[in-house]
């Protein structure tokens, strides 16, 4: 929404709103850091995740809206793949994507869904905790960045010898984090995780990439094997008002593994791109669907495809 005739927002009027709403210790890390990324609750009610950074040598605040009640898997109009992902009793599933996407309420859907239907410890792992989960058949541990451990890595690596069912991390930002949780996915459990990838053939590159040359055959292997799903997601204008949750859904089979364990990322790209198997849904089949039922105008899908002229071809048939 435009807003056309509100105040502008002077330099101080925005330094003496954020002093107003974080308490000491945050007002210092950001003035230390120069960055803070953290949840607040506003009258105790109403939470916003905060990012607040410097730049041209004033502040600059983005908050974002947490509503209370976490959205279903089937109200975020995502497909039914996405139910069976969270039903894998074991396993690396992936959600994947641009910032702002819709990452992180989908990793929060999936959760509530197994914390609805199964009894399991789930522990989850986050930079901030954004949704809080409130245990109904499984026990759930929200564990935060910066506040109740040190880094992902380091609360990865207590997860191994601790009576875990299902992991969650909020964001595998750097090599290191993606190496701690490779390392946990022979373990027994079930590990989600959200990074930043454009598809789900690059989320796949990433995890490999993230590791010495003289590895990367080994653990190619271990992601091949232990690969339950990729979700990959980009938030589409909607015609009318709004916007639009739209995914790529990546299905392993037999034949598919086969190409991970081998490294043949663009051969999978190809597959995926041209692939009607079953669970299996291109990014760009997904965005021509949408423009098909007058959901998303032509032009917004062609910003997000992968492969612009395939999708108006998939339009047009």
């Amino acid at each position: 929404m435009q807003l056309d005739q509100e105040m502008i927002i002077s330099a101080d009027l925005l330094k003496s709103y954020i002093e107003s709403i974080l308490n000491p210790e945050q007002l210092k890390i950001l003035e230390q850091d120069r960055d803070l990324r953290t949840t607040i609750a506003l009258e105790g009610k109403l939470r916003f995740r905060l990012i607040a950074i410097y730049q041209k040598g004033g502040l600059s605040l983005d908050m974002r809206y947490i509503p209370e009640v976490i959205p279903t898997i089937a109200e975020l109009g995502l497909p039914k793949e996405v139910e069976n992902f969270a039903q894998a009793p074991h396993g690396l599933i992936l959600v994947s994507g641009p910032f702002g996407s819709g990452r992180t309420t989908t990793l929060a859907a999936m959760l509530n869904l197994i914390n609805q239907e199964r009894v399991c410890h789930i522990i989850t792992i986050e930079k901030p905790i954004e949704y809080l989960l409130a245990g109904q058949k499984s026990i759930i541990e929200q564990r935060e960045v910066g506040v109740d451990v040190k880094n992902i890595e380091h609360a990865l690596s207590l997860i191994e010898s601790e009576d875990v069912d299902v992991v969650a991390v909020s964001e595998l930002e750097n090599d290191s984090d993606i190496q701690a949780c490779v390392k946990i996915l022979h373990s027994g459990r079930l590990i989600l995780a959200t990074l930043t990838a454009d598809s789900s053939t690059q989320a796949l590159e990433r995890l490999v990439n993230a590791f010495p040359a003289e590895s990367q055959s080994t653990v190619s292997k271990n992601i091949s094997d232990a690969i339950q799903g990729i979700i990959n997601l980009r938030l589409v204008p909607r015609i009318g008002g709004g916007r639009v949750l739209v995914s790529e859904i990546f299905s392993p089979t037999s034949a598919s593994r086969a190409v991970i364990r081998d490294r043949q990322f663009m051969q999978l790209a190809n597959t995926i791109q041209t692939s009607r198997v079953e669970g299996m849904i291109s990014l760009d089949r997904s965005l021509a669907e949408m423009v098909r039922v007058g959901d998303v105008k032509i032009e917004d899908a062609e910003a997000v495809s992968i492969d612009p002229q395939n999708l108006r071809q998939m339009i047009n048939r």
